[in-house]
């Protein structure tokens, strides 16, 4: 299974993902699956029938300093995707 790694943030209005390469935006966390889903497809990077995990790490650094302490609610999340 092949695995892929994102950072993770909202910017006020999206969820936003990024590897440093590609850049992932959506209204909503299913907009945004859907959003790499098709990339994958539309790619080539996995063939037809071939699984992958994508793990998005919260970027915690867009978070302010001082606050940082009171975001328990902010989070991490891996999503398979089966071709």
């Amino acid at each position: 299974m092949k695995k892929i790694r994102l950072s993770l943030k909202h910017d006020g209005t999206h969820w936003v993902a990024t590897d440093g390469e590609q850049l992932f935006a959506g209204k909503s966390l299913d907009e945004l699956d859907k959003k790499i889903e098709d990339f994958l497809r539309s790619s080539g990077r996995l063939q037809e029938g071939e699984r992958v995990k994508v793990y998005m790490y919260y970027d915690n650094y867009s978070i302010p300093q001082w606050i940082r302490q009171y975001s328990q609610h902010y989070f991490d999340r891996i999503v398979e995707i089966i071709l």
